[in-house]
């Protein structure tokens, strides 16, 4: 797909051209009168050019904006049938007012704006991206290093482009799964043994998830970068990564025990939903992918180092797996900027198959969260230590809270 807002605005401008060209030669005069007399019978004056002008602009520069945005443009084609419907009946209501209206230049524009942007992205690519160093360099400018060095240019193979036509746009789940005491190994290991269990964890990590259907985007030391919805674009995406984060820190777990090198809670894994874009690299098979969720799973995922966790999702994860997992919030983490940020929760399990006991303390666990941003200590380290039970020994997000809280608890009971 070509550069979005050069589509759209050559699109709007070849639209607006053709509607007023068509007005202008009188093709469709008698169908313009009669469709003009039909909607506004009482008609005391028409509509100024420079109102019809601004109509007929916005209505060509909306629809080509929709649909160079749409990633199903042949449904898109349907929502601008339905803005033709409009355009008639706001001519009809214009005509209530005794003002004329006409809507059949509108309903030209619409048109061939949608038209438009299926030609303007079957121009060839050349024409909407910048020029290579090769391309801006003359012919008869010596290469090899023997040009005087006032015209001396640093020449650069220039990567092949992405194939932009494919690229699009979707909703998917970035699940990032990493060795979390792969640092502290080096402490331990010889380099070489550094790099077998670091191979060892990848190789199990990727395994799993590609039973589980996920694409690997990336792997390597940095861990394991799975995408759930790419290849299928299926709704689910979110609960399915979320069931593979918990068939992997269950599958390490099992393999710790049976001596394979990994411990339970070696695996810290973090999770993300939002769109995502991609287009596919040439000559190889790999794709391009962007989206702030592929930080954000990555940095969910560091996170468990804080906060004694194993899994950590994002908000948008949190609302497409809430019916099916039983999470807990836990903490804000700060954006890019200082007003932006994201708060990060913990799935605890399936909902089908929590105990009663573990809903009721997830909920004295969430009370204490909100009462803690809200300054109520004593009220906050009430509400934790009824979320403690027997098994909340290695609750390391609940220790943290009490941790934070039991000097602020005793300052308020000596005070009283």
């Amino acid at each position: 797909m070509k550069e979005p807002r050069i589509c759209t605005a050559i699109a709007a401008a070849v639209a607006v051209i053709f509607a007023f060209a068509l007005h202008a030669l009188g093709l469709f005069s008698s169908i313009e009168g009669s469709l003009l007399h039909w909607l506004a019978p009482n008609a005391e004056r028409a509509a100024p050019w420079i109102l019809q002008f601004l109509w007929v602009g916005l209505i060509a520069y909306g629809v080509a904006w929709f649909t160079v945005r749409s990633e199903r443009r042949d449904r898109a084609g349907l929502v601008v049938l339905g803005l033709l419907v409009e355009l008639v009946a706001f001519s009809w209501i214009c005509g209530w007012y005794r003002i004329g209206l006409q809507p059949l230049p509108g309903i030209f524009a619409a048109i061939a704006a949608y038209l438009s942007v299926f030609g303007v992205n079957a121009l060839p690519e050349q024409r909407f991206r910048a020029p290579r160093l090769e391309e801006l360099v003359p012919d008869d400018l010596p290469r090899n290093g023997s040009a005087p060095q006032e015209h001396a240019v640093a020449h650069v193979a220039a990567p092949e482009p992405l194939h932009t036509h494919g690229a699009r746009e979707f909703e998917a789940t970035v699940l990032v799964c990493d060795l979390a005491n792969k640092y502290d190994l080096i402490d331990t290991l010889e380099p070489s043994g550094v790099a077998q269990a670091c191979d060892r964890f990848t190789g199990r990590v990727r395994e799993i998830l590609l039973r589980a259907g996920a694409h690997i985007h990336s792997s390597d030391q940095e861990g394991v970068v799975a995408i759930f919805g790419f290849n299928d674009g299926a709704a689910d995406h979110a609960i399915r990564a979320l069931r593979s984060a918990f068939e992997l820190t269950q599958a390490l777990s099992v393999a710790a025990d049976n001596g394979n090198g990994f411990t339970p809670g070696d695996a810290q894994v973090g999770l993300d939903s939002g769109t995502l874009i991609t287009a596919l690299r040439p000559g190889k098979n790999s794709h391009f992918l962007l989206g702030e969720s592929l930080e954000l799973a990555r940095r969910f995922a560091l996170s468990n180092r804080v906060y004694g966790s194993r899994i950590l999702i994002g908000p948008r994860s949190f609302e497409l797996t809430n019916n099916a997992y039983v999470s807990r919030p836990i903490d804000f983490l700060s954006g890019v900027t200082a007003q932006e940020r994201h708060e990060v929760y913990e799935p605890l399990g399936t909902a089908a198959d929590a105990p009663k006991d573990l809903v009721t303390r997830r909920d004295h666990f969430w009370n204490g969260v909100v009462l803690y941003r809200e300054k109520r200590w004593g009220e906050a380290y009430a509400e934790f230590q009824k979320a403690r039970s027997e098994e909340s020994g290695e609750d390391a997000p609940l220790h943290m809270y009490l941790r934070r809280l039991e000097p602020l608890a005793v300052d308020m009971a000596e005070t009283v």
